[in-house]
């Protein structure tokens, strides 16, 4: 090391590595501040922070490296249900809830004779919060989604046929409510009726359900215009009961949304 040998006799009595602590420590050192407290209980991901800003230090056991920060912070900020997305979690949620107690409803057709045409009309109202909160679009979707599992699922398939023929009405009771009222009654009618012959007809000569064939061959003519007309008379109560419910539904709707903005 040196010319002039002045270092030649210079001995070492121990080896050390100083570990600079200070400087090298991790980046979160206290309860409450590892990353799950830190950048993500705010936002909920790695897409959170700004390009060009470098102040925080992640835990990755490394000295100096920053978070990258991308374009800008996402909108979605908490963990509350109503808070995400601009609501669109919120929406899905409530879609899948209320879908999966759609098919619950459904899934209960065979208690009760009379649960093949009240399960229905159950499983339809569940599209009201859904269409007040979500909109049209979600509304079929859920519709969509509920009837295929209802049929999948349901041990009563007459009533998840009439499920998929009719369960749709309250997303376009509103827009019948719109017209004139004979028009707006005829057309309901028209609805119904085509609704209920095609669901049959389908059941009865194309899925050629022996059970449901032979229960309408003994019942006779007169007994089954007598049950037609007490489909109209249901569908006629199942209207008058959406008027009603309708307003309540949306004011229940409107009272959580302003708890939950």
């Amino acid at each position: 090391l040196d010319s002039s040998g002045c270092l030649c006799r210079m001995r070492m009595f121990a080896s050390g590595i100083h570990l600079q602590v200070a400087q090298q420590r991790r980046a979160q050192t206290g309860t409450g501040q590892h990353a799950l407290d830190g950048l993500f209980e705010d936002e909920l991901g790695l897409l959170t922070q700004v390009i060009g800003r470098s102040g925080v230090t992640l835990a990755a056991g490394i000295t100096r490296v920053t978070d990258v920060h991308l374009v800008r912070h996402l909108l979605a900020r908490k963990l509350h249900f109503v808070s995400v997305c601009g609501h669109a979690s919120r929406d899905l949620a409530l879609c899948g809830v209320l879908c999966a107690l759609a098919v619950a409803i459904m899934a209960m057709g065979t208690i009760l004779p009379a649960a093949t045409y009240c399960c229905p009309v159950l499983a339809s109202m569940t599209l009201v919060p859904v269409l007040i909160l979500c909109g049209e679009r979600l509304s079929w979707a859920m519709f969509a989604a509920s009837a295929i599992l209802s049929l999948l699922l349901a041990p009563d398939k007459e009533a998840a046929a009439i499920f998929l023929a009719l369960g749709y009405y309250p997303i376009v009771k509103p827009k019948l409510d719109r017209m004139k009222k004979p028009r707006r009654a005829a057309l309901k009618l028209l609805l119904f009726n085509a609704a209920i012959f095609a669901v049959y007809g389908a059941l009865l000569f194309i899925f050629r359900l022996d059970a449901l064939r032979e229960e309408f061959f003994s019942m006779g003519l007169w007994l089954t215009l007598a049950l037609i007309l007490g489909g109209n008379v249901i569908f006629w109560l199942d209207d008058k009961l959406l008027e009603r419910a309708v307003p309540r539904i949306a004011a229940l709707c409107a009272r959580w949304t302003r708890k939950h903005p």
